[in-house]
């Protein structure tokens, strides 16, 4: 911890992450803070501010005039991306006035990295390592694997770790996770936790984290879930179902994520190392006995585009003994649906619980079109709370995040029966449906 102007840095930072992102269509905008770590002969250390990023770049002739006022690289960019140029002047006159410097690297088209030394106070009296310090005792000799697709994710949760001496490698695929995976547990120094992204190509870190509970040398590891999807504070339970001791939410505020493993890691070590998951899985995907003894027959489609809210949907189905496929978006459903189809008359499900916000096509135009198609075909008659078989048509319902007044009516407006709101239970599900007599 280092003392200095909070509000002219604060602004510096602004100013120069606010360009790096406003510059940068696809890629990475990266933070860098770091520092000498020898006190000058005026009591200061010398911290480091790097911010980096992938976008348009600057040519090294332009770059010589970029910190002058009201100076761009180019006078197109105030028409595409707006602004005037002013902020790096800007930057430039606050960090003279705090006795730094800043200077740039940049290539055309491939990004920059502006670097700005600031010689700071060191304050001795700050003690922030109590958690960090109880983290590097506690997983002093834990091995860690990073699987992330995304280099500069693995490399910022790797350059954290090392700080703390803690032992860590990374993978940039499901794949190449296993093989190292195994090939560690075969060596006898096998990995102990390991941190899996949510969304990787080819194999996921839900389809990863399958495969290691699979495989008997290697069920051990402990599964740490990263995501950057918000909607992860809903699926706890799920999670720990596939094997996971704990998520976090990206972007990753490094001290949380540590704080959280070093709990986890204590806990498990208490109870010998045994999972949570393990710990609280009982006859849950047992079906209730009490159910309808017909529901096995029900053909059911969840339409949701976020691919662990569809997973999850599925399973909460599965485990009151129901079983339903699965659309990606409105287009799609249609096409499951059959209502695109020249072959045959009739849809290929009884019941459909449908995401009203999706891209390419919504819940509710998708809605839409299903009971235009029921009309223009002469279908069985839906919205009847009876007895739904394949003669009652086609029951749907909403699936949306917003429990605003109104929400009801518009559902319903554009032709589904009935709603629940996001974040789904298993109980508001078997609610819904014991509703509507369907179990």
């Amino acid at each position: 911890v280092y003392i200095g102007d909070e509000i002219r840095i604060r602004q510096i930072l602004i100013n120069l992450l606010g360009n790096a992102i406003k510059f940068t269509k696809s890629g990475h905008v990266m933070l860098n803070i770091d520092s000498e770590g020898e006190i000058s002969l005026r009591n200061t250390i010398e911290v480091l501010i790097t911010v980096s990023d992938t976008g348009i770049g600057i040519s090294s002739e332009k770059t010589k005039k970029i910190f002058d006022k009201f100076t761009q690289a180019d006078g197109s960019i105030t028409r595409e991306f707006g602004g005037t140029g002013l902020g790096l002047s800007i930057c430039s006159q606050l960090i003279r006035l705090m006795d730094g410097g800043i200077s740039i690297d940049s290539e055309e088209g491939r990004g920059t990295s502006f670097h700005v030394m600031l010689p700071l106070d060191p304050c001795k009296d700050f003690v922030s390592s109590e958690k960090t310090a109880l983290a590097s005792k506690t997983l002093k000799n834990v091995r860690f694997l990073v699987v992330d697709d995304n280099q500069t994710n693995c490399e910022i949760i790797i350059e954290y770790f090392k700080k703390l001496k803690l032992n860590c490698q990374k993978s940039n695929s499901g794949k190449d996770a296993l093989t190292l995976l195994k090939k560690a547990a075969k060596e006898g120094n096998p990995y102990d936790i390991a941190l899996l992204d949510y969304n990787m190509p080819e194999m996921d870190g839900l389809l990863l984290a399958e495969k290691i509970q699979k495989d008997v040398a290697i069920k051990k590891t402990m599964l740490f879930l990263l995501s950057s999807s918000i909607n992860m504070f809903q699926v706890t339970q799920d999670l720990y179902d596939k094997g996971f001791s704990g998520y976090d939410l990206k972007p990753l505020r490094m001290l949380n994520l540590i704080n959280k493993i070093t709990s986890v890691w204590s806990n498990m070590k208490k109870i010998g190392k045994k999972k949570p998951a393990e710990k609280t899985k009982t006859q849950k995907n047992k079906p209730d006995k009490t159910l309808n003894k017909n529901i096995s027959n029900l053909k059911i489609l969840v339409v949701e585009d976020n691919a662990l809210n569809r997973r999850l949907a599925v399973k909460m189905l599965n485990n009151i003994g129901l079983n339903a496929d699965a659309a990606d978006d409105g287009i799609d459903a249609l096409e499951k649906l059959g209502i695109n189809s020249d072959d045959k008359v009739g849809l290929n499900y009884q019941l459909v619980f449908m995401d009203c916000q999706m891209p390419n096509m919504d819940g509710y135009e998708a809605t839409i079109r299903i009971r235009e198609y029921q009309k223009k075909h002469s279908l069985f008659p839906y919205n009847k709370k009876s007895n739904h078989t394949e003669d009652d048509g086609l029951l749907i319902i909403a699936m949306t995040a917003n429990a605003m007044a109104g929400d009801r009516e518009k559902c319903l407006s554009t032709g589904m029966d009935d709603y629940i709101s996001k974040p789904i239970k298993s109980a508001d599900l078997e609610e819904i449906l014991k509703k509507w007599n369907k179990i």
